[in-house]
């Protein structure tokens, strides 16, 4: 029996598996018939609305994390005094449900996402947590792949009306926007009877609000592939960071270690584990996926999968469909299929072959390489749009990787936007293995504010010095600014059109999720 079976299940599902011991045939069927009573709650009719409380409250996301604010030892966010207190208030929700907590710098939000749709598929009542959004701040809360309602959301506070009222009267100390709305998503979560939420950290780890999950309620943590982001707010190295983010780890529990680019970062996480005494999973020990082909179906494209599960004996060698391209793909997806295999030996849902395969079929993620053909004003296909988040050097390079391998000879338009704290060089030397015919800067507002652009004549220097390193490729491009998101579409259209190219042009937005959300709302509009 594997250490992290039976004996470690989540204390909340308890009723439904029998402790030190694998689950019963009767403890199985009463977690699947929880799983079918999973259900809708509307909030009853309120005057406070979940908005108005939530802007009341000081945003990070808007205004920038102080230094070292999510840094282990940093005092900068209290979850004592701050979340604890008003998760107290709230009658404990995160202790209702089992969890599994992700943190990482790449791969978080995709990991999460196919997860909890192998989950769903599974008949666990699944909660999903994540951030940031693309369109509405909804998205980062659902269950069962539905987001929540416009209906519910605005509710949400209303539910607990003096709870509220203390949260924005300081009663539990200085908390954030981020700490207030994870407390009601747990509520949300509660409420609507989610057997395991699959949980999204927002910055780092240790310190982070969604960090409130005790070892009883703990299914698994996840980490996912370590980066240079966030630097002077995690500490200022690789290290630094790493510590962080295992700081989401809780003693005895299983933890699954995705794959790592940087040696220094893996040997941290490693050392913490230990420390902690947590069994390591590692997805590459359990099975191997290989891309195969890309292909064009409605508009869009997917890739199929050989996976070959060597460590997985309930599992057979098949190919799957990913609607998510690219390789850091298939490093998310296989560290999905390690936790659900965590979850599946404690006796947790009917996660079966079928479920992993039809799970990561319907997986969808916006602004995640998201691909589809543009079309004009008589509705004929045009060129193709990539949206994609990339905003570090790994996940640029990811990008520029995947352009390349699926558009290799056609002209591609570049539309850069990023926040002012990333390590713009770096992400500028990535995307020059695009070799875009152009590259449009531009800037938009960061989770809906100005305070954290970076100006495009900034990029532009960026790119510029990128361009005369050693090493970095040549090739003619032209670099323009444009003001908004709306005049740079439109001006990569015009200098696509303007190349002529049979198989169309490429127009690649990249730099922030917020710069994909800028060009999703152009595009909708």
């Amino acid at each position: 029996m594997p250490p992290w079976s039976a004996k470690y299940t989540p204390r909340c599902l308890l009723p439904y598996v029998r402790a030190n011991s694998i689950c019963a045939p009767e403890a199985a069927a009463a977690i699947a018939s929880v799983g079918r009573s999973c259900h809708h709650i509307s909030p009853a009719d309120s005057p406070l609305e979940t908005e108005t409380v939530l802007q009341s409250l000081v945003n990070h996301e808007q205004q920038g994390i102080p230094d070292r604010a999510g840094a282990k030892g940093s005092t900068a966010f209290d979850l004592v005094a701050g979340m604890q207190a008003l998760l107290s208030d709230l009658g404990q929700p995160q202790t209702r449900f089992a969890a599994v907590h992700i943190a990482g710098t790449k791969g978080k939000g995709s990991t999460a996402s196919f997860l909890s749709s192998v989950l769903t598929e599974s008949q666990l009542c699944t909660g999903l947590y994540t951030s940031p959004h693309i369109k509405t701040i909804r998205e980062r809360i659902a269950i069962n792949r539905e987001k929540i309602s416009e209906a519910d959301y605005t509710g949400l506070a209303a539910q607990d009306p003096a709870v509220m009222q203390q949260a924005l009267t300081g009663s539990f100390g200085s908390l954030s926007h981020f700490e207030v709305l994870t407390a009601l998503a747990f509520k949300y979560f509660q409420r609507n009877k989610v057997q395991l939420a699959v949980v999204e950290t927002g910055l780092g780890g240790v310190a982070d609000a969604t960090n409130v999950f005790a070892p009883a309620n703990l299914a698994c943590a996840i980490i996912t592939a370590i980066d240079k982001d966030h630097l002077k707010a995690l500490g200022g190295s690789v290290e630094a960071i790493a510590e962080a983010k295992a700081g989401i780890m809780k003693a005895k529990r299983p933890v699954v270690i995705a794959k790592q680019p940087y040696p220094e970062g893996l040997r941290v996480l490693e050392q913490h584990a230990k420390r902690l005494d947590c069994p390591v999973i590692r997805p590459h020990d359990l099975i191997k996926l290989t891309a195969k082909e890309t292909l064009h179906e409605n508009g869009s494209m997917l890739q199929t999968v050989a996976a070959d599960p060597h460590g997985l004996p309930w599992l057979q060698p098949t190919d799957l469909k990913l609607s998510l391209l690219g390789q850091h793909q298939l490093d998310n997806a296989a560290a999905a299929i390690a936790a659900a295999h965590v979850v599946r030996e404690q006796g947790l849902g009917s996660i079966t072959q079928e479920s992993v395969v039809q799970g990561l079929q319907h997986t969808n993620l916006p602004g995640r390489l998201q691909v589809m053909q543009m079309q004009n004003a008589q509705m004929t296909p045009t060129n193709w749009l990539v949206l994609d988040g990339a905003h570090t050097a790994q996940s640029a390079a990811a990008l520029a990787d995947t352009v390349r391998g699926i558009f290799p000879k056609n002209p591609v338009a570049l539309i850069i936007a990023m926040a002012d704290d990333k390590d713009h060089k770096a992400v500028m030397a990535a995307l020059r293995a695009v070799r875009p015919a152009v590259v449009v800067f531009t800037t938009v507002p960061i989770a809906g504010a100005p305070q954290r652009c970076c100006s495009p004549g900034t990029l532009v220097a960026h790119w510029q010095a990128a361009g005369l390193s050693r090493g970095q490729p040549r090739f003619r491009s032209r670099e323009v600014i444009q003001a908004s998101m709306a005049a740079a579409l439109q001006k990569a259209e015009s200098e696509l059109e303007a190349q002529q190219h049979h198989g169309g042009g490429v127009v690649v937005v990249c730099g922030s999720l917020h710069a994909v959300a800028g060009a999703q709302k152009v595009l909708e509009s």
